[in-house]
């Protein structure tokens, strides 16, 4: 399936190449070397290994690129297999004993890594273009990322390569890996970044969650359990029209990778961490190996998504909270939970340097999905606001979404598991997601992202809970009680689903509440065949044929279950999806030639060269200022190409304003910088000099003189609608 998006075979098996010597190899050594847990079973060692080597990469390579040797990360195998030569225990290094990966466990991974890898290729980068030869239309996110990456091959301090001068406060981890990778593959950057990065991510994220639940519920098929809920438990749409890219839209793979990344890559990192902690909190002392290997991973953390140390924090908050009312709070608990805030505060101060990304705002996202689902205005400058109905209604599908697939967890109350520190730490954190997803709000609707950092967390609570709850049934019982309550929820959403409006409904400022009780009719249907479930389990409880545990697990696995909608959507939308064509040459956002233009410009000179360029919009004639294609493709910084997603754009935005369309702070400097297009002349381009501008790029399609820049400047190169000019 990769393949098919034009990457080559050589490409991926150098990418695996990379993979295994230079993450997985010193990760592995590193992780049996430092971690205390017990040793685990292979693919525990091969998934946190990799892990702990994508940590280690970052420090080591932005060492070597400020000294100037990128390839610095060469040292992480030499090293590990330099310790390994040292030391006695080199055997129990190499070749240590491990427990055997269930069967059940494996195919579970490979059934959701392939239904992932599906919806991905088929339907996530079909809105995703490729953009491997021109013409070619990547979405804003696809070259803001790969401009970050270009920034991030060259520069240890990097800035937004797009404006000259703007700081970079934001969470880069993730381009600087697609960095770090690019020096040791021929894989293209964008290859890296938007086809390879995803199914890496997918993996370990699912192989993460599946020794996590092992681990927690003492048996492989609670693992098994949490990867099902993880790779395929989505949210609950019943809205026909929506298909699989839902109204609510917080699935495991709703927000495919060229829009973020960091999504993805974060809770891959967040997993770790949760691993080390869990340790933690349960073991019965820790040692200076349990600390380096917190400290690791919480400080990496923020810098993989700045959405992501908030839920730890929140779950250690309330680790530290159940704590106090039971009275057995520990030091080991506040210094976690103070480690959290320290690293969060020092990010801040850091990294983002205090740029405002979110405000308090409760209920924004319950406007963006009330717009989403036709009940209200525009999303942007509302001809008329939600009705309270309308917003209530938007709240409450958004937390029945969420919550679907975590019912499972409601059986840690029982006998006492809650009282369990691991426990209060995955919901805490779960929860303190769904919280700050509601609480606050931006324009860009960054506050999504705390909730889809959740779903590792609650699938894990989820089935560690069922696992509770059916502890002492035999194994044949308790995949008939999964299975058959599972199908139930299933059949329970689909019914529901054609009790939905079968199409996007029509709406006024008159009949928004009308509508309400419209599109409430599907969760009615919900309410009372769920309420049937709940009679016949008191009913098989009160004539014996099933204790309450067991009958209590039914009820949650059918709640989980009405999460199983999305599944056959995707395999039905896989048939018609849409297939992400290019635009024409005139209207595409990189035309004929300029990938061959810019590849150019990335391979003469010096990477510190400054680019000047008269496109400053994402497509000809449009407003869209996020036109990023050519600090991504030459991987060099420009005077003033596009500035949307810059800290000065986004200060202020509100309803109202669409970010996309606002226009340059600095008119004067844009004015100097077109004039050298449109009106060349010796002036022109001493401006240019005075700022150190080494390189004109035109793209014909916007203004330019270009027989009168031919007088000025000196012609290096040109491909299509595109020509290369000197600063002389």
């Amino acid at each position: 399936m990769i393949v098919r998006a034009d990457v080559a075979w050589i490409d991926v098996l150098g990418y695996l190449g990379y993979l295994i010597v230079f993450l997985m190899l010193p990760g592995v050594i590193a992780w049996r070397l430092l971690w205390t847990g017990g040793r685990g079973s292979l693919l525990e060692h091969a998934v946190f290994g990799t892990l702990l080597g994508v940590v280690l990469q970052l420090p080591v390579y932005m060492t070597g690129l400020a000294l100037g040797v990128p390839r610095l990360t060469l040292l992480l195998p030499v090293g590990a297999l330099a310790t390994v030569a040292v030391r006695r225990d080199r055997r129990a290094l190499l070749l240590p004993e491990v427990d055997r990966v269930s069967p059940l466990v494996a195919w579970t991974l490979a059934a959701a890594t392939s239904y992932a890898l599906l919806w991905e290729t088929r339907i996530g980068w079909s809105v995703a273009p490729q953009w491997g030869k021109a013409p070619a239309d990547p979405i804003g996110d696809q070259a803001f990322h790969l401009a970050l990456v270009g920034e991030l091959r060259h520069h240890a301090s990097p800035t937004m390569p797009f404006v000259e001068g703007v700081p970079l406060h934001y969470h880069w981890f993730v381009n600087e890996f697609v960095a770090s990778t690019s020096w040791w593959t021929h894989a293209p950057t964008w290859a890296l970044l938007d086809r390879l990065l995803l199914p890496t991510c997918i993996a370990l994220v699912l192989g993460a969650v599946a020794v996590l639940g092992e681990r927690l519920g003492g048996k492989p098929w609670v693992g098994a359990l949490a990867v099902a809920i993880m790779g395929f438990v989505g949210d609950l749409s019943p809205f026909r029209w929506s298909e699989v890219r839902s109204n609510f839209d917080e699935r495991f793979l709703a927000y495919y990778d060229p829009v973020s990344p960091s999504l993805q890559f974060s809770v891959a990192i967040m997993l770790l961490m949760t691993m080390v902690l869990l340790h933690v909190l349960r073991a019965p002392r820790i040692g200076w190996r349990d600390v380096v290997l917190l400290v690791l991973s919480a400080v990496f953390l923020p810098l993989a998504k700045g959405s992501a140390m908030p839920l730890v924090l929140g779950g250690l908050g309330c680790v530290v909270v159940v704590g106090l009312l039971r009275r057995s709070l520990r030091r080991r608990d506040l210094g976690l939970l103070g480690l959290a805030l320290v690293v969060l505060i020092g990010a801040q101060v850091t990294v983002f340097r205090g740029v405002p990304g979110l405000v308090l705002d409760p209920l924004h996202l319950s406007g963006f999905v009330s717009w989403n689902l036709g009940l209200s205005g525009p999303f942007g400058g509302k001809p008329f606001p939600a009705t309270t109905a309308v917003t209530a209604f938007a709240t409450v599908g958004l937390v029945i979404s969420w919550l679907v697939g975590a019912s499972g967890s409601i059986g840690l109350a029982r006998a006492g598991t809650w009282r369990d520190q691991r426990a209060v730490f995955l919901v805490g954190a779960g929860l303190a997601g769904c919280a700050a997803a509601l609480t606050f709000g931006s324009a860009y609707l960054n506050e999504d992202y705390f909730v889809r950092t959740t779903p590792a967390l609650f699938a894990l609570a989820s089935a560690w809970g069922l696992a509770v709850l059916v502890a002492d049934r035999p194994p044949r019982q308790v995949a008939g009680i999964l299975l058959g309550a599972g199908a139930t929820g299933f059949l329970i959403a689909l019914c529901a689903s054609y009790a939905a409006p079968g199409s996007r409904p029509v709406v006024d400022a008159h009949n928004q509440n009308h509508l309400v009780a419209v599109m409430l009719r599907p969760y009615a249907v919900i309410t009372v065949l769920v309420l049937l479930v709940v009679a016949l389990a008191v009913v098989a409880v009160r004539r014996g044929v099933m204790r309450h545990a067991p009958a209590l697990a039914v009820l949650l696995m059918v709640l989980v279950g009405l999460g199983l909608l999305r599944v056959p959507e995707t395999f039905r939308a896989v048939d018609h999806a849409p297939t992400g064509a290019n635009r024409d040459a005139a209207h595409a956002a990189i035309g004929r030639g300029g990938i061959v233009a810019a590849t150019w410009l990335r391979d003469h000179g010096s990477a510190d060269d400054l680019l000047a360029t008269n496109a400053h919009y994402l497509h000809p004639g449009g407003t869209d200022n996020r036109h990023f294609w050519l600090s991504a493709l030459a991987e060099r910084r420009v005077l003033v190409e596009g500035w949307g997603y810059t800290p000065k754009i986004a200060e202020g935005l509100d309803d109202d304003t669409t970010e996309y369309d606002r226009p340059f702070w600095d008119q004067p400097l844009l004015r100097s910088n077109d004039a050298a297009f449109t009106a060349p002349s010796p002036a022109t381009l001493d401006f240019m000099r005075r700022h150190h501008v080494r390189w004109l790029f035109v793209d014909d399609r916007f203004p330019v003189d270009l027989p009168a820049l031919r007088q000025v400047a000196h012609q290096r190169f040109h491909a299509g609608r595109y020509w290369v000019f000197a600063v002389s």
